[in-house]
């Protein structure tokens, strides 16, 4: 996803199709990884989720999408440490798709 990113920062139309692209990807590989949305065949698609549409929502996708909202929220802002905070959420994000990769692995689910 870094090497699809356009070399411009000063192409916004590219910068946020770009960002879309990565946050949607995100969003698939949490859906996928949720076991309780790997059985939801009819469940609204992940851009009808990002659209506002959030009912049935799994709770490893629910807790991207907030954790993404808050990220932007926050680099949006004028707080000189909301790239630090950013940066801890994003961690936190990690954190959480390593526990639930390990449970996996272990067959925990």
């Amino acid at each position: 996803m870094v090497d699809a990113a356009p070399a411009s920062r000063t192409d916004e139309a590219a910068l946020r199709a770009w960002a879309e692209d990565c946050s949607l990807a995100a969003l698939r590989i949490h859906h996928l990884l949720d076991p309780a949305g790997r059985a939801d065949e009819d469940a609204p698609s992940l851009e009808d989720r990002r659209a506002g549409r959030t009912e049935g929502m799994t709770p490893l996708v629910e807790a991207e999408l907030r954790r993404q909202t808050t990220i932007l929220e926050l680099l949006a802002g004028e707080n000189p440490v909301g790239l630090r905070q950013a940066v801890e959420i994003s961690a936190e994000g990690r954190r959480v798709m390593r526990a639930v990769c390990s449970r996996q692995a272990r067959g925990t689910v």
